[in-house]
């Protein structure tokens, strides 16, 4: 008798007249049951994140503000080789980021990343800047960290220093919201009020 589980295959022989079982029924439950933890432990890794995967969801949660945010969200260092994220004394403001098909490499992949950018914030002088709203290109290297990290499973990693953040409008305008209740002047909360205003009409 043979018994099918997706790519398992377990044969159980039937016990011929005067023999001895040879499976008992507490046996093939035991396998079995290894069986299903082999095809969970499968399923987990083939659902594991690709290079792909992990490079957009870099830019998704940084176009919600993982940078801007860091007590709400992920650290974004762990995306990448470099452990510690530069200071940034700006923003870029995108819409429409597509991630483009991995290109092989001898250490990774490399992928393409296009965006169309709005403008750019300076937040030591809180003034935006606009963009012609022009399509952007940038490339980026996903490599395999495993020898490093001592990980039988492949381990991706952005190869590079982390950006400035990339965001999108709406949350520019919530971050520097947050700039403006926490202002102590009435200079500066005019300078957040300026900017919000300018972010509003990019929407």
């Amino acid at each position: 008798m043979v018994t099918e589980c997706s790519h398992f295959s377990f044969r159980f022989d039937d016990p011929g007249k005067g023999e001895r079982k040879r499976v008992t029924r507490h046996k093939q439950q035991v396998i079995l049951t290894v069986a299903l933890v082999a095809m969970t432990r499968i399923t987990l890794f083939s659902q594991s994140a690709s290079p792909r995967d992990l490079l957009a969801r870099f830019w998704e949660l940084d176009g919600r503000g993982a940078q801007l945010f860091p007590e709400r969200g992920r650290n974004v260092s762990e995306f990448f080789v470099a452990s510690r994220a530069p200071r940034h004394n700006g923003i870029t403001i995108i819409r429409d980021l597509v991630v483009g098909p991995p290109a092989f490499m001898r250490t990774g992949f490399q992928f393409y990343v296009e965006y169309t950018e709005l403008g750019r914030i300076d937040l030591s002088k809180m003034r935006l800047s606009s963009s012609p709203q022009m399509m952007v290109r940038k490339r980026f290297e996903i490599v395999d960290l495993r020898a490093e990290s001592g990980s039988p499973e492949p381990d991706w990693r952005i190869n590079g220093v982390i950006p400035e953040p990339h965001v999108t409008v709406e949350t520019a305008i919530r971050y520097i919201d947050g700039i403006r209740r926490k202002a102590t002047d009435d200079f500066s909360r005019d300078r957040a009020t300026k900017l919000i205003t300018a972010l509003e009409r990019m929407r």
